[in-house]
């Protein structure tokens, strides 16, 4: 599953210094710390992109299966998260990003129940978040990091979503509130622990999620 379940994505895409920028390289960090929060063994990554992210949670002595439907991509697994041909609770962690916008809405929590199916605790996943914010970054004398304070404006007149022949759906488009997301999300049978946008690429946002019956 690649990003871009409903179309396959010419893999020169994925290698182009306007892909592989900065901030998306930082959404990569985001993505490896909080898999390794979860101190996994084996990991599924659903949609390889680059595979920057797999080789590196490798280096981490991590077992990692990728997973896309795009077999030019050459992952491990080749199939749709809709119907994943993995055997259930196989992983301890699945990490999922920038995927399932790829898909329609109505097929949402049906992939999800895939993941949870296949996993044996937890989701990182990160969706496309485009509802207006206001960001507000200082640091003051006597302080060793920057503090940030972020103004989200989820209410003010939302655009209605085009497909573009990529996304389906965006959070904060028309009909995609974030409390919609993560009522699909919670539907699935997950608990979210954690969701934010990140500071570099604020596009994407991170949702950090454990199977319900988990402590």
């Amino acid at each position: 599953m690649s990003e871009g379940a409903s179309k396959e994505i010419d893999k020169a895409h994925y290698y182009s210094s306007a892909y592989c920028s900065p901030i998306r390289l930082a959404s990569y960090g985001y993505q490896i710390k909080e898999v390794c929060k979860t101190e996994p063994k084996h990991v599924l990554e659903i949609g390889i992109g680059t595979g920057i992210v797999a080789d590196l949670l490798r280096r981490f002595d991590i077992d990692v299966t990728t997973f896309d439907i795009d077999e030019k991509l050459q992952p491990d697994v080749v199939g749709s998260v809709l119907d994943i041909d993995l055997q259930s609770e196989s992983f301890d962690t699945v990490l999922c990003c920038e995927v399932l916008e790829h898909i329609p809405y109505s097929d949402f929590e049906k992939a999800l129940r895939e993941i949870y199916r296949v996993t044996r605790n937890h989701l990182i996943m990160t969706l496309p978040d485009k509802n207006r914010f206001y960001s507000i970054t200082a640091k003051f004398p006597m302080m060793t990091r920057e503090r940030r304070l972020v103004i989200e404006c989820p209410f003010l007149f939302p655009k209605k979503h085009k497909y573009d022949g990529e996304h389906y759906w965006e959070i904060g488009k028309k009909g995609y509130s974030l409390g919609r997301i993560c009522k699909s999300i919670n539907n699935s049978g997950f608990t979210i622990i954690s969701t934010y946008r990140m500071r570099e690429i604020s596009w994407h946002r991170m949702f950090v999620a454990h199977k319900s019956h988990i402590g």
